[in-house]
């Protein structure tokens, strides 16, 4: 019989491992997770959050979207925002921190 022989990860391999499987779960705080959660787990076409400023639900919004994209190459994800401005200034600052640790190889492409 066979046994299977586990390494340990470094920070960084375990990191790009996520980011290979599609999944950012180590960029959400435990109230994201949970938002994750019940976005991933409800019946619901439309879900409703209603929460306050500094919650992390934009940061969440765009971790999502980049899973979509890694996980479904052809995927095209549309982010919309009260103005193109609100885009510019909250979004965009959003995908380059959040792609700061993503493989080059893989790294979705923001248009």
């Amino acid at each position: 019989m066979m046994t299977e022989v586990r390494k340990k990860l470094t920070g960084d391999e375990a990191i790009e491992a996520a980011w290979r499987r599609g999944n950012l779960d180590f960029l959400l705080d435990d109230n994201q997770l949970e938002m994750k959660r019940i976005y991933q787990t409800t019946q619901s076409k439309i879900i409703t959050w209603l929460l306050g400023r500094g919650v992390g639900k934009s940061w969440l919004l765009v971790a999502l979207a980049i899973e979509e994209c890694l996980t479904n190459p052809k995927a095209l994800v549309k982010y919309g925002c009260p103005t193109q401005s609100d885009a510019v200034d909250i979004v965009q600052p959003l995908f380059r921190d959040i792609l700061e640790t993503c493989p080059p190889d893989i790294k979705p492409e923001y248009k």
